[in-house]
C-alpha cells in the first residue's frame, strides 16, 4: 500500500514547477523502486526461472533471447547474484539514463518523471529486457536531437544496435535517422510514400523481406514474424492511443514555433559529451525537430500490421514529448502546456488499460506488491 500513497503524492507533485532538489530526489527514488523491485506474476517469474536455469548450467533455457540478456544472466550467476540483486544493479543505470537525458534539456526533472511514472513506467516496469533497451535508446536521444554531423547519427545508431541486443523491437528506432533529412516537406513525402507502400503491401510481408537483407542474424527476422500480425482491433486501439501521443507532440511544436526558429551557434566538432550545449540550446534543437520526430513515428503504426512489438516503441516518443512539454513550460511559463501533457498522459494510460484485462492486472499489482518490502528482501538475500 505504500506505493499507493507515493503515487498520490506523484500526482500532487505535478503542480510543482520550481526546481526543488528534494522533489527531484523523491521522484527519482520512486522511479528506481518501481523499475527495480516490481514483482509481477507474469514476466518476472519467467525471467527468474530463466536466470536460475543459466546458473544451473542449462544455457539452452535462453534459446531465442537476445545476446545481452544471456550475458546478463551469465555474469550475474558468475558473481553469485540473485536475479533481484542483478536487476537492481542494472536499474541504477536505467534510472541514470532517464535522469541524465532529462537533465540535458531541462532541470525540471521531477515534472518529467512524474508524468513518466504515471505512464508508461507503470506498463514497462515488468518488461525487463524491453525496459533496458528503451533506456539505452533514451540515453542516445541527445545525439539524435543534436544531429550536427554524421558522427552524432552514428553514435545514436550504435547505441540503438546495443539496445537491439537487449530487445529486438529496438531495431525500429533506427527509423529516426530520417531526421538527417532537414527539409520537412521532403521528409514528410518520404514518410508518406513509405507508409503507403508498407500498408498496401502488408499481405506480401514486404517488411520481413527487407529485414532479411540486413546484416543481422536470421533468427532476428524470424523472431519478428513469430510475434504474429496485429489484428484490426489492435491496430485501431493503437491508432487511438497514438493520436494523443502525436497530438501532444504537434501541440508543443506549434506552441514552441517561434522559439524553435532561433539559431544555435554550432561548436563545429563532434563530442561524446551529451551536455555539449546548455539546456536552452538543446531545448531549441528539440523544439525544432519535434515535428519531424512525430512525423517519422507515424511509420510505427503501419509497421504494427506486421508485428505488435512496435506498439511499446511509442513510449519513447511519449517520453520525448514529455521532455519537450516541460522544457517549453520552463521557457514560456505557459501552464496550458503542462495541462495538455497531463491530460494526454492520463488518456494514454486509460486507453492502455481498456486494451486488455492483463494491463489492468499489471497496474493494480504495482499497488499490492509492496516495493519497499521487496527492496528489503533483496538486500537480505544479497
Amino acid at each position: 500500500m505504500e506505493l499507493t500513497i507515493i503515487y498520490i503524492i506523484i500526482v500532487l507533485l505535478l503542480a510543482f514547477t520550481s526546481n526543488n532538489k528534494g522533489v527531484n530526489i523523491l521522484l527519482v527514488l520512486t522511479l528506481y523502486l518501481l523499475l527495480a523491485f516490481e514483482h509481477s506474476d507474469q514476466d518476472y517469474l519467467a525471467y527468474v526461472n530463466s536466470y536460475d536455469a543459466v546458473g544451473s548450467g542449462n544455457i539452452f533455457e535462453l534459446w531465442g533471447y537476445e545476446p545481452s540478456f544471456f550475458l546478463f544472466c551469465m555474469l550475474g550467476n558468475k558473481y553469485g547474484l540473485s536475479f533481484d540483486a542483478a536487476r537492481a544493479i542494472i536499474c541504477l543505470f536505467e534510472v541514470f539514463a532517464i535522469w541524465s537525458t532529462i537533465k540535458v534539456f531541462t532541470n525540471k526533472i521531477a515534472c518529467v518523471i512524474a508524468l513518466f511514472l504515471i505512464f508508461p513506467a507503470t506498463a514497462d516496469a515488468e518488461l525487463f529486457r524491453w525496459l533496458a533497451g528503451m533506456c539505452v535508446v533514451i540515453f542516445a536521444l541527445p545525439y539524435l536531437i543534436r544531429g550536427e554531423s554524421k558522427w552524432d547519427y552514428l553514435m545514436y545508431s550504435s547505441l540503438v544496435v546495443i539496445a537491439t541486443t537487449l530487445h529486438t523491437s529496438c531495431l525500429f528506432f533506427l527509423l529516426y535517422n530520417l531526421l538527417c533529412i532537414k527539409d520537412r516537406k521532403i521528409l514528410s513525402t518520404v514518410v508518406l510514400i513509405a507508409f503507403i507502400v508498407l500498408f498496401v503491401t502488408a499481405q506480401t510481408r514486404l517488411l520481413y523481406k527487407i529485414i532479411a537483407f540486413l546484416p543481422i542474424p536470421d533468427t532476428l527476422n524470424d523472431k519478428f514474424q513469430q510475434t504474429g500480425e496485429s489484428n484490426i482491433f489492435g491496430l485501431i486501439g493503437l491508432t487511438i492511443r497514438c493520436f494523443f501521443v502525436l497530438s501532444l507532440g504537434y501541440f508543443i511544436y506549434i506552441k514552441s514555433y517561434f522559439i524553435a526558429k532561433k539559431s544555435i551557434k554550432s561548436f563545429g566538432y563532434f563530442s561524446f559529451n551529451r551536455f555539449k550545449y546548455p539546456q536552452y540550446e538543446m531545448s531549441v534543437l528539440l523544439f525544432n525537430k519535434l515535428f519531424s520526430i512525430n512525423v517519422i513515428s507515424l511509420l510505427l503504426i503501419v509497421i504494427a500490421i506486421y508485428t505488435p512489438q512496435v506498439q511499446r516503441l511509442f513510449h519513447v516518443l511519449l517520453f520525448i514529448n514529455y521532455v519537450a512539454a516541460v522544457s517549453l513550460y520552463k521557457e514560456s511559463k505557459n501552464k496550458s502546456v503542462l495541462t495538455v501533457a497531463f491530460l494526454c498522459c492520463i488518456m494514454t494510460l486509460l486507453l492502455h488499460l481498456i486494451n486488455g484485462e492483463q494491463n489492468v492486472a499489471i497496474l493494480l499489482s504495482h499497488f499490492k506488491e509492496g516495493f519497499l518490502v521487496n527492496l528489503i528482501s533483496c538486500i537480505n538475500n544479497w
